[in-house]
């Protein structure tokens, strides 16, 4: 990690009001001293929810942070990859956004996979990129409810009913 991502992950945990400034800056010191990555040295002195991980790391990357306990997947985003292609690479479509279509990625970011979405993207459209990242147990829960929980179909039975995981998620909106 490079020190002016290191700061970035630092500024966004002190942002987020989860460790304090002067923890930062003596991590920092360690990590320095030591070359142990900063996320393991502030990770050994603070116990942070991994909410706030992946927030520091969505800083740090200068990339989107997808909070799926607020964030509502939209319809036409689920459908914008195949279910495989998500399962395979922990990437949930989120919602369009400026620039392309937000798809949030489990930690730590996998270039390939980001990779073999964008390439996924661009041959359905020319749909642009844009990476946002989330905890584990975020994009868990957004597989389940984008998929239904199930495991990946295939052929026509992936094209089934439609409308009605349509009125599942717009039912699942209205109770938020």
């Amino acid at each position: 990690m490079l020190t002016s991502q290191a700061r970035r992950f630092g500024d966004a945990l002190v942002d987020r009001h989860v460790v304090s400034r002067d923890l930062v800056e003596s991590a920092l010191d360690t990590a320095s001293r030591t070359g142990q990555p900063f996320p393991d040295v502030i990770g050994s002195v603070a116990d942070i929810p991994s909410a706030d991980i992946a927030a520091a790391w969505a800083a740090a990357l200068s990339v989107d942070y997808v909070d799926f306990s607020t964030e509502v997947i939209h319809p036409e985003a689920a459908g914008a990859l195949p279910e495989n292609l998500c399962r395979q690479y922990r990437a949930v479509p989120v919602r369009q956004a400026e620039g392309g279509l937000l798809v949030a990625f489990d930690l730590p970011l996998d270039a390939k996979g980001v990779q073999a979405v964008a390439d996924a993207l661009q041959a359905a459209g020319g749909i642009d990129l844009v990476v946002g990242v989330s905890e584990t147990e975020g994009i868990d829960a957004a597989l389940a409810a984008s998929f239904s929980g199930a495991e990946p179909t295939t052929g026509a039975s992936a094209l089934a009913e439609p409308a009605a995981e349509l009125y599942r998620l717009f039912e699942r909106v209205l109770e938020m």
